[in-house]
């Protein structure tokens, strides 16, 4: 009876396994356009360079002056954080493309109040 049940629980961790690879690739292949062997391990460093990549490509090609196709629709924040937090837009990025929005915005007192 033990090794039925043991068996049983082995084989549905299995199923569940395999249902979360799925969704997570069917995510990356969405959101990047692609499925690349390296997603199958995301934790990997090459993967989160991987990904970074596509990210910062993606941008540049949604704020470029010429209207292209985009393979994914994953794209990085258009900003930059040094190594001391401060938070920046990136050169010659103060608004958004598409809404002209500021990237950054502007701090007010309730903020201060609220993350102190």
């Amino acid at each position: 009876m033990f090794l039925s049940r043991t068996h049983n629980n082995l084989k549905m961790i299995a199923v569940l396994v395999a249902k979360v690879y799925g969704y997570r690739m069917s995510l990356w292949a969405e959101h990047t356009g692609t499925l690349e062997h390296c997603f199958e391990q995301p934790e990997s460093l090459e993967c989160t360079r991987r990904i970074k990549w596509m990210g910062e490509r993606n941008w540049s090609q949604f704020a470029a002056n010429e209207i292209t196709d985009m393979k994914g629709h994953l794209l990085k924040y258009p900003v930059d954080v040094d190594r001391t937090g401060k938070v920046k837009s990136l050169p010659g990025c103060e608004t958004f493309p598409d809404m002209g929005g500021k990237i950054i915005g502007t701090f007010t007192g309730i903020q201060e109040n609220l993350t102190i």
